[in-house]
């Protein structure tokens, strides 16, 4: 129970990260390989979908990995999240459609009363246009005091970038912990296009302590469909359901989700 409790929050902490935080892609380090430039050819335009690999891990031997799908012209957004604890493997997913923010958590939904659960979030559509602006051109040049190096290769150009003493905010009573400070070294991968290729984040505490996000894109401007769950399948998130899915990680997750602008209906 206590592991899909996890991997429930970590899918929506993934996709929150994605789309309503946005803007930590203008920094990140690198050891991902990186993708072929010919299969992600933009145009000049804006990009219209993107579609990737998502994964975090940390020392303490968290490990989750996403498939993550955006179609930016019809506002929607998926990820189907893996999280690996000892040996078992739970699976989520995490859909935006519109406003609506949709949550598939099926090994639990005698309990819950369907697999789908539904929240809305007025701040999403604004987070994914913004996200759309920066994999097509992320603004690099804003952050050049903390630029460490630049590698060109045949289509690509990678700038890394290192930010010490970087302060986070509190992430107490969720299940992905992250130190309150320490080092931030970034890795962006562009193509020749000004495409963003691979992120790769790597935040240091202190004591050693190591919590890697890394984003690569497969493809961009390839048809993607993401549909609204059907009616019958979905139940609003009330707090109660909230907190049979989440446990004891449901105050903080909570109040996440309340800077989201999203609401969670009354208890029932």
């Amino acid at each position: 129970m206590r592991s899909t409790r996890v991997v429930a929050v970590a899918a929506v902490l993934a996709l929150v990260a994605l789309v309503a935080g946005a803007a930590t892609l203008a920094a990140t380090s690198s050891t991902s390989a990186v993708p072929s430039a010919r299969h992600l050819q933009v145009g000049p335009g804006p990009i219209t979908t993107a579609t990737g690999l998502l994964t975090f891990s940390d020392s303490s031997g968290i490990s989750v990995t996403g498939t993550c799908e955006f179609d930016f012209v019809h506002g929607t957004a998926d990820l189907v999240a893996s999280d690996s604890l000892s040996i078992l493997t739970v699976t989520v997913e995490g859909r935006v459609v519109g406003r609506g923010l949709y949550l598939n958590a099926a090994s639990m939904s005698s309990l819950l009363g369907a697999p789908w659960l539904r929240t809305t979030s007025p701040k999403v559509q604004g987070a994914l246009r913004e996200l759309a602006h920066l994999l097509r051109h992320p603004d690099l040049a804003r952050f050049a005091a903390h630029r460490i190096a630049i590698t060109r290769a045949p289509g690509t150009t990678t700038a890394t970038f290192r930010f010490d003493h970087v302060r986070l905010p509190s992430t107490l009573g969720l299940p992905i912990g992250l130190p309150r400070k320490g080092r931030l070294d970034v890795a962006v991968t562009i193509g020749a296009q000004g495409q963003v290729l691979v992120f790769d984040a790597t935040l240091t505490s202190p004591d050693g302590g190591t919590n890697r996000l890394d984003l690569s894109i497969d493809d961009y401007d390839v048809p993607v469909t993401i549909a609204t769950p059907p009616t019958g399948s979905v139940v609003a998130l009330t707090r109660s359901r909230a907190r049979i899915l989440l446990g004891s990680n449901y105050p903080a997750t909570a109040h996440l989700l309340g800077e989201l602008g999203a609401r969670l209906g009354p208890s029932g």
